[in-house]
């Protein structure tokens, strides 16, 4: 195929040629009509079917049909006439325009024109021309028809979104309609985890079908068995909460395997629900994505503004990629999906291992094996002095039912309590849930990490969310779960 050079504007590679072909001598006189040129105009598309050419310029399905010179008469030129419209474009105008605008849209009248003219004269004379189309073609295309039909065509599986146009500053439906309908089928990815076990708990609450798959079933970095299983089981939306994750400790040690096994994921379960036919998608990352020294509280205006933290640098990149995988898809294909960055998680189902867990759960083994040993003492890592945010893994379900059900934005939409305190305050009201009396000691040998990391959450409470759940009573309930996990 042929290129336009990026300075000249001319025809560059296999266009060029054709155009020369069809072109002819420099008389003007156009050469024979070599078995090429049959080919191509048996091939050619429409510039405007009569249906369509009517819709396109205003008119009723019984008005008499608007022809191709017509409507490029009426249209306006502009400085970017001859250019082909990109994906965007063609969404904003509108299925009927993406047809009606085609390859050939702005181009100077060649010397096949006038045998274009007469060919589209003759098409507009046919006896069904201006007919109202058969019933049958009035029928809504299923999901692969949908998705063959390219960009200009949204996809959707029975689910309401409003246009582009009706959405806030920030992105948000201004429908009442909830975009997840009731009694919605919806595939968890990662259900037994923390985070996926409690949107499991919730969806199934508020009357959804869960629909889950253990991984011994199957491996989500799979790509394709991964998009086999998701369009068997044909879900109304997909929550993607699966994702390796780590503490300080495991991510500095294992970089590779937290930036590929997550980008895997990602690629996997997106991609697949695309294929799928897929009509809604959440897909949760981390806060760690934001910028070591962002501006606090931080708003998700701060992505990639930046160097990240160097100890989770690999898993926050693969976050980041996520991001820009869910924003391509609704660029690209007006899919409605869409991600959100939670805060620091806690509560049942959290991993209590010293090796890999984050900072709480390993607080709170620490200190219940500190106490039951008897122990005067425990040594943390740093200094104590960074400050974090802790929400309980409830809480951050009950926001993911209010994104589903509300929102549909470009952009990633933070979930947070919009509360810190230092890891100091955090370990002494842990040690003080577990019962431990001894002294803290701090190795401030180890690293400390961001110094502070405090979401913005104004535009997730704007959608009518806030946390419920206690910092302290979250500690203690969480704490009671795993002792109940110990005790068998």
């Amino acid at each position: 195929m042929g290129t336009v050079h990026a300075r000249s504007g001319r025809l560059c590679g296999g266009f060029r040629g054709a155009a020369r072909r069809a072109a002819g001598p420099r008389g003007g006189v156009p050469p024979p009509r070599s078995a090429w040129r049959r080919e191509t105009e048996k091939n050619r598309e429409p510039a405007a079917r009569p249906a369509e050419a009517n819709r396109a310029a205003g008119k009723g399905p019984g008005t008499p049909a608007v022809r191709a010179p017509e409507l490029a008469a009426r249209r306006k030129p502009g400085p970017d006439t001859g250019r082909e419209p990109g994906p965007d474009a063609r969404r904003e105008a509108g299925p009927d325009t993406a047809r009606a605008v085609g390859s050939n849209a702005g181009r100077e009248p060649g010397p096949d024109a006038a045998q274009e003219t007469g060919l589209a004269a003759r098409r507009d004379a046919r006896p069904d021309a201006g007919r109202e189309p058969r019933p049958d073609t009035r029928r809504e295309p299923g999901p692969d028809a949908r998705r063959e039909a390219g960009p200009g065509v949204r996809r959707e599986a029975g689910l309401p979104r409003a246009p582009r146009e009706a959405t806030g500053i920030i992105g948000r439906m201004t429908s009442s309609l909830p975009l997840l309908p009731p009694h919605a089928r919806v595939f968890v990815a990662g259900h037994r985890g923390l985070v996926g076990s409690a949107v499991a708990r919730r969806l199934t609450a508020d009357g959804h079908e869960v629909l889950t798959r253990d991984r011994a079933d199957l491996d989500l970095r799979d790509g394709d068995a991964t998009a086999a299983h998701l369009r068997d089981v044909r879900p109304d939306a997909v929550v993607l909460a699966a994702a390796k994750v780590g503490g300080i400790m495991a991510n500095s040690t294992y970089p590779v395997q937290f930036l590929e096994d997550n980008l895997r994921i990602q690629l996997s379960v997106i991609a697949g629900a695309h294929a799928a036919g897929v009509g809604r998608l959440l897909f949760l990352g981390s806060s760690c994505i934001y910028p070591k020294l962002a501006p606090q509280p931080i708003s998700e205006d701060a992505l990639l503004t930046g160097p990240l933290e160097p100890t989770n640098e690999a898993y926050a990149l693969a976050k980041i990629a996520g991001i820009v995988q869910v924003q391509s898809y609704r660029k690209q294909y007006g899919a409605s999906y869409i991600s959100a960055m939670p805060t620091n998680l806690y509560g049942p189902g959290d991993n209590f291992d010293l090796e890999s867990s984050h900072v709480l759960p390993a607080l709170v083994r620490r200190f219940h094996e500190a106490a039951a040993e008897g122990r005067d003492e425990v040594t943390l890592w740093g200094s104590g002095t960074p400050r974090r945010e802790f929400l309980h893994v409830d809480d951050l379900a009950a926001a993911c039912a209010v994104l589903l059900n509300t929102y549909d934005g470009d952009e990633p939409v933070n979930i947070g309590c919009g509360e810190d305190l230092t890891i100091r305050e955090l370990a002494e009201t842990v040690a003080e849930v577990t019962g431990f009396g001894g002294r803290l000691a701090w190795d401030t040998s180890k690293p400390d990490g961001t110094p502070r990391k405090l979401l913005d959450v104004s535009r997730l409470t704007s959608l009518g969310w806030k946390p419920g759940i206690p910092l302290r009573d979250g500690i203690a309930a969480t704490y009671r779960w795993w002792l109940r996990q110990q005790n068998g």
